[in-house]
């Protein structure tokens, strides 16, 4: 069988397709399943429809092309966030470091300082008690301060105390107890009143080693029963000129029924 295929014109501009049998045999039309009626094709409808998919792939195309630059411009945003950063962490560990060190050398210096105040003080307080006596109210020597700020008895060589060079305290052998305080080379008791003086004579000195001469080089050791809780020194914030209704003595040699005698 062969069949043409004619396509016709209409009059409002559609073609139609028709099949025609040149077999010279009619076609049942009603028996054959294949046949179906003509199509119709208008092409104003066709561009209109590429048009609109034309349309729709340039905009999908141009949001795709925004998404793509966001994205990009996403990815710069948060590379400039990490390397400000990184950038700041740098800069917070220097200012730490540069902290630390200054801190370190803080220390270091106020360590220097105390060190030169305290070897200054320390050597002043020595030229202020080396080779000092300590004088009575009635101006005689009772007691000798040697280099490390021990009194020494002046005629019996016993100690008898000891000079805080820190405080001029001046502590009591027997009991560890502060009895007196050293101002201005005068000797100041609780009450503020002058107790005793404090003079630093070359005569005085040779005196001193005449008599440990006739005597004894190496004081005597005692032993003392020492009272758990040592007397409270409380030193008045006034001071008088009069001097102290008790005697230095008094205060800083031992008494012979506090010696623990030895068996």
């Amino acid at each position: 069988m062969v069949l043409i295929v004619l396509l016709s014109l209409t009059s409002n501009g559609a073609y139609i397709k028709k099949e025609l049998d040149l077999s010279g045999r009619p076609q049942d039309v009603s028996k054959n399943d294949n046949v179906y009626p003509a199509q119709i094709i208008i092409p104003d409808q066709i561009q209109s429809l590429k048009d609109l998919q034309i349309q729709k792939d340039n905009a999908a195309l141009q949001e795709t092309q925004a998404l793509k630059e966001e994205v990009i411009k996403l990815r710069k945003d948060l590379s400039d966030q990490k390397d400000l950063t990184s950038m700041l962490v740098d800069r917070t560990i220097e200012i730490i470091d540069n902290q630390n060190q200054l801190f370190t050398q803080f220390q270091n210096t106020s360590s220097v300082i105390n060190d030169i105040f305290s070897t200054t003080e320390f050597a002043k307080q020595q030229v202020t008690f080396k080779d000092a006596f300590i004088l009575n109210m009635s101006g005689k020597p009772f007691a000798f301060i040697d280099n490390g700020f021990k009194l020494y008895e002046y005629t019996g060589g016993n100690l008898i105390g000891w000079v805080n060079p820190k405080t001029n305290e001046i502590i009591r052998n027997f009991d560890n107890s502060v009895v007196a305080i050293v101002e201005n080379d005068f000797v100041i008791d609780a009450t503020g009143h002058p107790i005793g003086t404090i003079e630093r004579s070359e005569n005085l000195k040779w005196d001193r080693e005449k008599l440990y001469a006739k005597v004894q080089k190496n004081p005597v050791s005692h032993f003392f029963v020492r009272p758990s809780v040592p007397t409270q020194f409380i030193l008045t914030p006034y001071r008088s000129s009069d001097w102290s209704a008790q005697n230095i003595e008094d205060i800083l040699f031992f008494a012979e029924n506090k010696i623990q005698k030895l068996k």
